[in-house]
């Protein structure tokens, strides 16, 4: 009988998967040896966090003349973004810049206070801190939204504002919003300076 013959069947399969894995081995070495630039690259996401709703809704200081509109309109989609994802209190943070965390249940207090009126604050006080944690959790998710919308020469110029580091550290949305909203409106009246007397009309008027 041949030699291949003698060879069990369930050790061919091992000798196989033996030498695929010895073959995809080499191929990673080859790759490996490759320059960084000839390596294959893996396909960009197409919007900042792989948010497909926000790929042209970006922050730019590129955009000459048109900062302000660029801004509101970005804001906007990223405000229905996050509603739809997290809910109506993030939405009203991102358009309004209204923080309005849950707040907390007051202990009962009195003589008329009974054991039924202790145990109902419990339940409130435990889904009171539930609440708490997911709006702090969706809190930061959003403030990396906000700041990931922000193209490259923008994002720049908001970290390096002074007072960024605190707005980060408590992952304040709206002052987030706010330090961008400054960047773009000065970015445009500086290279459109009659709009500063528009802009000066419209909060005149808005007084009125």
């Amino acid at each position: 009988m041949p030699e291949q013959e003698l060879v069990a069947p369930w050790f061919k399969g091992v000798d196989t998967t033996i030498q695929n894995k010895r073959k995809q081995l080499s191929m990673m070495e080859q790759q490996q040896q490759q320059p960084h630039s000839a390596r294959k690259k893996p396909a960009m996401a197409t919007a900042k966090h792989g948010i497909a709703e926000l790929a042209g809704s970006v922050y730019r200081l590129a955009l000459v003349g048109m900062q302000v509109d660029k801004y509101t309109k970005t804001t906007k989609a990223i405000a229905e973004y996050v509603g739809h994802e997290f809910g109506q209190e993030m939405r009203v943070l991102v358009m309004d810049g209204k923080d309005d965390p849950p707040k907390e249940p007051e202990y009962p207090t009195g003589s008329g206070v009974t054991d039924k009126d202790k145990a109902i604050w419990d339940k409130k006080y435990d889904l009171f801190v539930k609440k708490q944690d997911r709006y702090k959790t969706d809190k930061a998710k959003v403030f990396s939204i906000v700041l990931g919308q922000c193209e490259k020469a923008m994002k720049h110029q908001v970290e390096s504002a002074t007072n960024y580091k605190t707005l980060e550290d408590a992952t304040d949305v709206a002052g987030l919003l706010k330090i961008i909203k400054n960047v773009a409106y000065d970015a445009n009246d500086k290279k459109y300076p009659h709009m500063q007397g528009v802009h000066a009309w419209k909060n005149l008027c808005k007084a009125w």
